[in-house]
Parts: C-alpha cells; sequence; structure tokens
C-alpha cells in the first residue's frame, strides 16, 4: 500500500477512523471524505473501510497460522 495525505482520482481506499481526532476536529473537518464522496459520484472508487475492518484483516493476516 502507498499512503498518501490527500484524496486524488487515483484513490482506491479511504480508511474511515472511529473517532475523529483533535486534528479532524479543529482544521479539516472531514475534507478528505468529502472529496472521495465527491470523487464516488464520477467514478467506482475510492472505497471507504473502516478502521476496525482493515485491523482486523490485518491482525488475521499477521497471526500465526
Amino acid at each position: 500500500a502507498i499512503v498518501e495525505r490527500c484524496v486524488t482520482r487515483k484513490t482506491d481506499y479511504v480508511i474511515v477512523g472511529g473517532e475523529a481526532s483533535r486534528d479532524w476536529i479543529e482544521i479539516n473537518r472531514g475534507t478528505k471524505i468529502k472529496k472521495a464522496q465527491e470523487l464516488r459520484l464520477k467514478q467506482d472508487r475510492p472505497l471507504f473501510i473502516a478502521e476496525d475492518q482493515i485491523l482486523r484483516l490485518m491482525g488475521n493476516r499477521l497471526s500465526p497460522r
């Protein structure tokens, strides 16, 4: 995966956290989510993934088999 600071037309996934950070509340106010929603209306991406969902998937991958 490549982690980027901005959402662009090349973004495939946006991971959405369960709790907003102080920075999000005071500065961003969801601009990345709004941009992703605008792009989603024009094309079939980005897809939204909940933070807890991705952590569960990563945990399953990291577990010994």
